[in-house]
């Protein structure tokens, strides 16, 4: 009997979602080729521990998660061709071709691309005092510009997860820091105007400048430092970290394949394109609430559709259920947690104790969203309640009735008014 030829595939990119998808790929087919192309040399990393290295809360290894790429490499038996930049992907014949010039056919190719910092097109005349905070190299800048010494003011633009979480390392350097957006508040897709309010009162009163409605327009040499220019004034700084936000990185199968934001992927992962997937920061896949693809740039998404986008690849009809926005976020002794898209409307409900503040969203009686300060421990039920449009039990209510949380709440979740 005639040994079958090796199934072979590509994952090109390798973060979060490439990691789960190699080891979802190998736990249903121990025989077969895999390649992983990586443009750089690390081991898969979560781009938001970069911003707890730089404030030198973690090791440097803390950064990847799930080891070495040579441990990786050996316990999953991928050929890992790390520091390789891929020149393109033919969705048709499904051949890599990387910077060599050096092509390959795969009887699947996964991309799992990532994201890249956006930098907006401004006059700059002092890059070098200009960084942004989304990879290691970006980590080991910023950490190199703390190590020397001499950063007195900062500004930080962008009042993201990512942002918030720079301004807080600068100001325990000893900084003082400017947190500009062109947004009207802090955490413009993630709190409602309300929990907005109470975080940035609370932010202004540890000491952290504020500046909103302020639009990037350039950043000029001043002195020894620069002037940071908005279209309402300036500040004067040491260096700019620009944390404004992500865009996928789709340019190798632009026109290839049907893509928005993202990558757009079916339930299975797969592309417009049959036998390519994509899956992680990358990727536009169904967001449950509304019901239609989008990119949920989140850790725990990216791993989830990595894994399912394996166990496609390799045949075994794996599915993704989908995900909705949500983030969980500790700063300057304050936990956030924003649950849902914050833009759907509906009957607000606020709720608060001197321990917590809730405000919360419902359309037709069912949960749309929810802030929760001050609630970090009671984060699961909310979500779990949101994910799965149901109201929650008995044993919860419970469980929220100990923690103290306020009893309109509880019902609220309940299903009731």
């Amino acid at each position: 009997m005639q040994d079958h030829a090796k199934r072979r595939f590509a994952i090109v990119g390798f973060g979060c979602a490439g990691y789960h998808a190699l080891k979802a790929l190998r736990a249903s087919d121990p025989e077969a080729e895999i390649d992983v192309y990586s443009e750089h040399g690390y081991a898969p990393y979560n781009p938001m521990l970069t911003t707890y290295y730089v404030a030198g809360k973690i090791s440097e290894a803390a950064m990847f998660p799930f080891g070495t790429l040579s441990e990786i490499a050996a316990e999953f038996r991928a050929n890992i061709l790390s520091g390789t930049k891929v020149s393109s992907v033919d969705a048709k014949t499904l051949e890599v071709t990387d910077a060599n010039g050096s092509t390959k056919k795969y009887d699947s190719v996964l991309m799992a691309t990532g994201a890249s910092a956006f930098v907006p097109k401004i006059e700059n005349d002092c890059p070098e005092k200009t960084f942004v905070m989304r990879t290691v190299d970006d980590a080991f800048a910023l950490r190199r510009a703390l190590d020397g010494g001499r950063i007195k003011r900062a500004a930080v633009i962008g009042a993201s997860m990512t942002g918030i979480k720079v301004a807080e390392l600068l100001m325990e350097a000893g900084a003082a820091v400017t947190l500009a957006d062109m947004a009207e508040h802090i955490f413009p897709l993630a709190a409602y105007p309300e929990t907005a309010r109470r975080i940035e009162k609370a932010l202004s009163e540890k000491g952290l400048a504020l500046r909103f409605g302020a639009a990037l327009k350039a950043i000029k040499k001043s002195g020894d430092g620069i002037e940071v220019v908005f279209d309402g004034g300036s500040v004067p700084a040491d260096i700019a970290v620009l944390c404004i936000g992500t865009r996928a990185n789709i340019s190798l199968l632009a026109g290839q394949v049907k893509t928005d934001r993202g990558i757009i992927s079916d339930d299975s992962m797969q592309t417009s394109a049959p036998g390519v997937f994509a899956a992680g920061d990358c990727c536009q896949a169904k967001d449950i609430q509304l019901g239609s693809e989008r990119v949920i740039a989140l850790w725990a998404n990216a791993g989830a559709q990595g894994e399912a986008a394996g166990y496609s690849m390799a045949g075994a009809g794996a599915e993704n259920t989908g995900s909705f926005l949500h983030n969980i976020s500790h700063f300057m002794d304050m936990d956030f947690v924003g649950l849902g898209d914050c833009s759907i409307s509906g009957e607000r409900h606020v709720f608060e104790t001197e321990k917590y503040f809730i405000e919360a969203v419902t359309k037709g009686g069912s949960l749309a969203g929810a802030n929760l300060l001050g609630c970090a421990p009671i984060s699961g039920i909310v979500k779990n309640c949101l994910l799965r449009s149901a109201p929650i039990t008995e044993f919860q209510a419970e469980l929220l009735r100990r923690e103290g949380i306020p009893d309109g709440f509880t019902d609220l979740l309940k299903g009731g008014r």
